[in-house]
């Protein structure tokens, strides 16, 4: 089965799966319990992971939006937690 698909549907499912990603990332990081020792290795690891794919998704996505996205995500799973307080 040959399927064809043009550059921009490459591109948007690309761009979905990134932030996809990056979701899953800060809801993973919403589970660390920041008093744990053992977490608090992982929480250095994925803030850094955090970082990573914020630079990535600034690239990918016009300015506003990627900021509009990356804020409101912020808020939805990492402020809610004392993570980030």
């Amino acid at each position: 089965m040959n399927i064809e698909i043009d550059w921009d549907t490459v591109e948007t499912i690309g761009i979905e799966f990134v932030k996809e990603s990056y979701v899953a990332l800060l809801e993973t990081m919403q589970g660390y319990d920041h008093y744990n020792d053992a977490h608090r290795v992982d929480i250095m690891k994925d803030e850094w992971r955090v970082e990573c794919f914020e630079t990535i998704l600034k690239y990918i996505l016009p300015e506003g939006e990627s900021n509009a996205f990356i804020t409101e995500q912020k808020q939805k799973h990492l402020y809610q937690t004392d993570l980030f307080r």
